[in-house]
């Protein structure tokens, strides 16, 4: 037997010519491990594809030793799918059927300091989550999302929809007006999801208005409204299933807590933001912004009209401070404790380019 032994997984990606050999050896760099029990490892495997061991330290599950054939039935996630680097594995292993997993008993045992770190201790948190998908049909939850000229983050963002442990049952996109590759990028991940709804409008007519016309399609129970430069916690769809069922029925729209990182690719985290409970329009203006994750009730937000398009911007700003109030009026809106969104920051986000105009915005109302 033939095979290559690799301390970084993202030599995968890198470097072509480790998948020469019939077996990739996954050893980190950060764990202790004999290099002479190998051949009996693979061994183990007998007719499966991916030995999984875990680590003792972290709880992550680790695919030590991989028959190299299984890449090309299930080729790994590309750079522009990830977070940050370290959800390469985590990422591919929970798009593996179990059927083709050998997992073991034995432990990988640490030997280093590096997940000391508030951001290591994060990411592995994050991690964890990636498990292969559970069937929890009710109630229904869809994912929707507005973008416009996202080219470079919406597959990282559409990734984290697909590998979630439960699945969405539905994902509405509209491009509104993108200038760039936005939709060639959508098109290379529709074939992830069983149902997908893309909206094209031909020219930018703000988020508002091109949220309205994607609500045209939506009929699942809740929508999680993302970001196309945000992403999703592997859980996010089970954590709002779960949430949902829990809520009363007058409960138009519920909100949670936010984690923001930064970075134009590969992101480093910054904070966790906690939310608390607004009452008034005074509090939702004096909200530090955005207020979120933000899921709707379908039927309320349809109720309440959609995405109010307001004079101030032409409506193509604060769409959901605006509806939020509305929701604010028929004391529907609730804070839940939950932490599953992800806040990219960049310099080139609305919200960033347009901070100056908030106080005008605030005026307005």
């Amino acid at each position: 037997m033939s095979y290559t032994i690799i301390p970084n997984p993202m030599e995968l990606i890198t470097s072509p010519s480790t998948m020469e050999k019939q077996y990739i050896v996954l050893i980190p760099t950060f764990e202790r491990l004999i290099h002479n029990n190998i051949d009996s490892l693979i061994d183990r495997m007998g007719d499966h594809d991916v030995l999984v061991m875990q680590t003792a330290s972290t709880q992550q599950q680790w695919p030590l030793v991989i028959r190299t054939e299984l890449f090309l039935t299930h080729p790994l996630p590309t750079i522009d799918e990830l977070p940050f680097e370290d959800a390469l594995l985590a990422k591919w292993l929970c798009r593996i059927p179990t059927s083709r997993m050998k997992r073991t008993e034995d432990r990988l045992t640490r030997t280093s300091t590096q997940f000391n770190t508030t951001e290591q201790k994060i990411k592995q948190s994050i991690l964890t989550k990636f498990t292969p998908p559970k069937i929890k049909p009710l109630p229904t939850v869809g994912v929707m999302l507005s973008v416009l000229n996202a080219e470079r983050w919406i597959r990282n963002a559409l990734s984290s929809i697909a590998d979630q442990t439960v699945r969405a049952d539905h994902v509405f996109v509209v491009d509104d007006g993108s200038t760039d590759n936005t939709v060639r990028e959508i098109f290379k991940m529709t074939e992830r999801f069983p149902s997908f709804t893309l909206l094209r409008i031909p020219t930018n007519i703000g988020k508002a208005r091109a949220l309205n016309e994607l609500l045209h399609y939506v009929d699942c129970t809740w929508l999680i409204e993302l970001d196309g430069d945000d992403w999703l916690d592997a859980d996010a769809i089970e954590r709002t299933k779960e949430i949902g069922q829990q809520l009363p029925e007058r409960t138009g729209a519920f909100y949670g807590n936010l984690r923001y990182w930064k970075g134009e690719d590969m992101m480093s985290y910054k904070r966790h933001v906690k939310g608390y409970p607004v009452h008034s329009p005074d509090d939702l203006l004096g909200y530090p912004l955005p207020l979120g994750p933000r899921i709707y009730r379908t039927t309320s937000l349809l109720s309440l009209g959609g995405y109010p398009v307001i004079d101030f911007e032409q409506g193509r700003l604060y769409e959901d401070v605006s509806l939020l109030k509305k929701f604010l009026a028929t004391d529907s809106l609730h804070y839940v404790d939950c932490t599953f969104y992800n806040v990219r920051q960049h310099k080139q986000s609305i919200t960033k380019r347009n901070h100056s105009k908030w106080n005008d915005f605030k005026d307005y109302l």
